[in-house]
C-alpha cells in the first residue's frame, strides 16, 4: 500500500482487530502484529465479556467482506 494510505476505493484492503488488556488495537494485513498497528486505545471502561462485534461508516458506504472471529 505504498502511498495510498489506509483505504483504497478501488481494491479490498485487509486489517485486524485486536482486544487484550483492555487495548483495543487495530492494524493493516491479516495477522496482528505491532508493526502494522496503526491505532490503538486503552478502554478506562472495559467490557468483561465481549460478544458482538459491529461496524459503520460515516458518509461513505463500503463493502466488508471474508471477516474471521
Amino acid at each position: 500500500m505504498k502511498g495510498k494510505g489506509f483505504f483504497d476505493h478501488v481494491q479490498f484492503v485487509s486489517y485486524w482487530i485486536s482486544i487484550k488488556n483492555n487495548v483495543i488495537t487495530i492494524g493493516l494485513g491479516r495477522e496482528a502484529n505491532n508493526k502494522t498497528a496503526i491505532l490503538s486505545w486503552k478502554d478506562p471502561f472495559p467490557w468483561d465479556n465481549i460478544q458482538y462485534v459491529g461496524f459503520s461508516t460515516w458518509k461513505s458506504p463500503v463493502n466488508i467482506k471474508n471477516i474471521t472471529i
